[in-house]
């Protein structure tokens, strides 16, 4: 979902916890979804019909922020790079699923 939408999941609790948080994560903002568990991973495309309920969310956060974004350059202040930018250029790496016994 994460590849897919930008949505990621964090388990409460231990890390094979089935109660989960949904967020989107931004530069200076997380948005947070719902408390679930891991159903949307059953979908086809993975996560198509959890993002299709909360689109209509994430947009108008996303204004919120572009908005503010807009408003900081155009008080010449510099804009930081986003997670996803960073990855684009080599900056980070996408963390990876620890392998088992590690």
């Amino acid at each position: 979902m994460l590849a897919n939408f930008g949505i990621m999941h964090l388990h409460l609790g231990q890390w094979n916890t089935d109660e989960l948080l949904w967020l989107v994560q931004y530069p200076d903002h997380v948005v947070f979804l719902e408390l679930s568990d891991h159903k949307p991973f059953n979908q086809r495309p993975v996560g198509g019909l959890f993002h299709r309920y909360h689109s209509g969310g994430i947009l108008d956060r996303e204004k919120e922020i572009n908005a503010a974004a807009a408003a900081a350059l155009a008080a010449g202040k510099v804009p930081r790079l986003s997670y996803g930018d960073k990855v684009r250029l080599g900056l980070i790496k996408r963390p990876t699923k620890p392998k088992p016994g590690t």
